[in-house]
């Protein structure tokens, strides 16, 4: 390969690229506006829910008589008023009240339930109040009945049980963006790559300029290369940016959320962030080779929209894998693409730096590039694919519109597959509750 001529078709589809008024929007405009609207926003409706949720006065009935204890309890808190009502059961439905309480004594035991609807947020602070002051109350009766029996009320605190989290501030955000942060990333260096390879494949094909490039006096490889590092420039410049603009969000949010979050700090060192970007290189580079090996599947621009939609949502089904409790990292899971990743950044979002499963992520994903950018290579010098102009299907019944054939393409592939998954997915699940197949 000429490096020269790689450049100059390089810089030709960058510029090209970067006319386009989409890309811009999705690489730059995007990560610098919608995090910061989302963080800041998120950040100021939650503190305004607390803050509006802690402002109001719960309103709480009873259904049987109270103790005096208990009754006076209710009023002294300022939190709560004590409305006296009939038929307290249909007005906790209706809303006029929030709560109510039922008493009960039985073998002198008095037992006391709290009646609250989950489904309203008003009800369930109401809950939590009666909750807590029911656990001052129970502490109040015991120490009355100890005294009435001339027992000393320290027999009570004769186990005393305290936790304490040895995790710092720092790694318990971890916890919060090691979750997250590899999903979105996954998900916007893939929309980042989708846009390009879509214009600089599909987009070439439907404007019919694909065939006059490919005149140009210039090895096919160059070429492929060339469109190659235009669509990864793009998709790096997104990672980056959408990194930057996250860790930046979420840090300043968390100092906006400090008394909310308690012990939770979502600040990450500038190192940490250059090692997470330097991981997503690797990830960046495979990404970019499957999408563009797909794209030139499609004969125009929206041939490749309905193609990368599935591979989109195959790409971010792994990442959810970090998001489940109890998955850790292993040297299974290291070497498999976008779950590598996803269980890594989590590793190093809470400050476990592991030198071994970083080397394996990096390396695998590295190898996995590789053979992706083989992969579009190879797909890019087959005539048969790069200018396949695609058929749809005819629903004849006549005989002489059924061609024998040995072999379904690719097409026809995924639809019996994506079919037969449907009906094992839906048909089985109903099939198992049926006949209890368990």
């Amino acid at each position: 390969m000429n490096l020269k001529k790689v450049l100059t078709v390089y810089k030709k589809e960058l510029i090209e690229t970067f006319r386009d008024k989409k890309t811009l929007i999705l690489a730059i405009l995007v990560p610098l506006l919608i995090y910061p609207l989302l963080g800041f926003g998120a950040s100021e409706l939650i503190s305004i829910g607390i803050a509006r949720v802690e402002s109001q006065v719960s309103r709480v009935g009873s259904k049987t008589l109270l103790s005096d204890e208990l009754l006076d309890l209710i009023k002294e808190d300022e939190r709560l008023e004590f409305i006296e009502a009939d038929n307290l059961f249909r007005k906790l439905e209706e809303g006029g009240i929030d709560a109510y309480l039922e008493s009960s004594l039985e073998e002198g035991t008095e037992e006391v339930n709290i009646y609250y609807d989950g489904a309203i947020e008003r009800s369930n602070s109401a809950c939590s109040r009666l909750w807590l002051l029911l656990n001052d109350y129970k502490r109040l009766r015991q120490e009355d009945e100890l005294t009435q029996r001339g027992l000393d009320t320290k027999v009570l605190d004769i186990v005393e049980v305290k936790g304490e989290n040895i995790a710092s501030s720092e790694r318990m955000g971890g916890v919060f963006l090691g979750g997250i942060i590899p999903l979105l990333l996954i998900v916007m260096i893939a929309m980042g790559a989708i846009y390009p390879a879509i214009d600089l494949i599909a987009g070439e094909k439907e404007r019919g300029t694909l065939e006059t490039i490919l005149t140009v006096p210039i090895k096919r490889s160059e070429l492929i290369f060339g469109k190659y590092l235009t669509v990864t420039t793009v998709a790096i410049l997104v990672g980056a940016l959408n990194l930057l603009s996250m860790l930046l969000v979420y840090s300043l949010a968390s100092f906006q959320l400090k008394e909310v979050m308690g012990g939770v700090d979502l600040v990450l060192s500038p190192g940490v962030g250059i090692l997470l970007f330097l991981l997503l290189i690797p990830l960046v580079l495979f990404v970019s080779a499957i999408i563009m090996s797909v794209s030139l599947f499609a004969k125009n621009f929206k041939d490749a929209q309905n193609f990368l939609s599935p591979v989109l949502i195959l790409l971010m089904a792994p990442a959810y894998i970090a998001m489940m409790p109890g998955v850790e990292m292993n040297f299974i899971l290291s070497v498999i693409p976008i779950v590598n990743i996803s269980l890594l950044f989590k590793e190093i979002f809470i400050q476990n730096f592991n030198i071994e499963y970083i080397f394996l992520v990096f390396v695998s994903n590295t190898l996995y590039s590789f053979l992706g950018i083989y992969l579009f290579a190879r797909l890019f010098k087959t005539e048969s694919i790069l200018f396949a102009e695609g058929k749809g299907y005819k629903f004849s019944m006549n005989r002489k519109d059924l061609k024998g054939r040995k072999f379904l393409d690719i097409g026809e592939s995924l639809l019996l597959t994506s079919g037969i998954l449907f009906l094992f997915i839906y048909l089985g699940t109903l099939l198992q509750l049926r006949y209890e197949l368990f």
